[in-house]
């Protein structure tokens, strides 16, 4: 078969765009647990009641700072707000979690022991929004505010890492609820790709100062907008499409 010029240039309008969408984020809802994630330290995925916390009937993942062999929330027992059964992962003087989130050392704080951390690698176009949904818990009573524990979102694009910060458990989004918890209440982010290319999204948690009181990340309803194409490029579609059609319609030269 001979292909024209005007075919072979339709076909590769046609090939942009199924490149565009070859590694998407995949179940940013987990409802299949955490099969499409890589994680570190304490995290798990739950819903319903968890120690009087209502994390609704979706699930939501959920990272942890508690230790199973230690007893960070005495006088209850080692473990007791470790969900998983991991630990969490060593900071300092290792840089562990650091290491695993592709970040320098004590990027996360000169005082950032241990922590947890959830991660998803994928594909995203220019002008994309990302949005999710997280809600930090602490059992923290307030003596530990000087240096509170901390959530963060790792942006990691092209070798270019972005730390942002969430939230930490000293903030004013912090509010007494049931059970002897903090909680900020579910927070809604957006973020825009400013570039297209492969994107490595991270959430963490630390446990900064101390290895005690407990807190918590939840996360849930992870989500890519797809930025809305140009004209032009939607005009190059087309155009490729006609032509195919028309090229279809001619006899097969051999």
């Amino acid at each position: 078969m001979k292909f024209t010029t005007r075919t072979t240039l339709a076909l590769a309008a046609l090939s942009m765009v199924t490149l565009a969408h070859a590694a998407d984020l995949q179940d940013g809802g987990f409802s299949q647990g955490l099969s499409h994630w890589q994680a570190a330290g304490d995290v798990s995925t739950q819903s319903g009641a968890v120690w009087g916390i209502n994390l609704g009937a979706a699930p939501v993942a959920v990272l942890g700072t508690a230790s199973t062999v230690y007893d960070d929330d005495a006088p209850a027992l080692a473990g007791s707000y470790n969900l998983s059964g991991l630990n969490p992962i060593e900071t300092a003087p290792t840089q562990g979690l650091e290491a695993w989130l592709g970040l320098p050392a004590q990027a996360l704080g000169n005082n950032a022991y241990e922590g947890s951390a959830i991660s998803q690698t994928f594909d995203i176009t220019a002008g994309s929004q990302v949005s999710f949904d997280w809600r930090l818990l602490t059992r923290d009573n307030g003596s530990n505010q000087g240096e509170p524990d901390a959530a963060w979102l790792s942006w990691n694009q092209g070798g270019n890492v972005q730390l942002i910060a969430l939230a930490n458990v000293g903030s004013g989004l912090m509010q007494a609820s049931t059970g002897g918890w903090l909680d900020s209440g579910v927070q809604h982010a957006t973020y825009t790709a400013q570039q297209g290319g492969t994107l490595t999204l991270s959430w963490a948690l630390t446990d900064v100062n101390s290895f005690s009181n407990t807190s918590l990340l939840t996360l849930q309803n992870v989500a890519v907008t797809p930025s809305v194409p140009e004209p032009t490029g939607i005009a190059l579609v087309l155009t490729g499409l006609v032509l195919l059609t028309r090229a279809g319609r001619r006899p097969h030269q051999s």
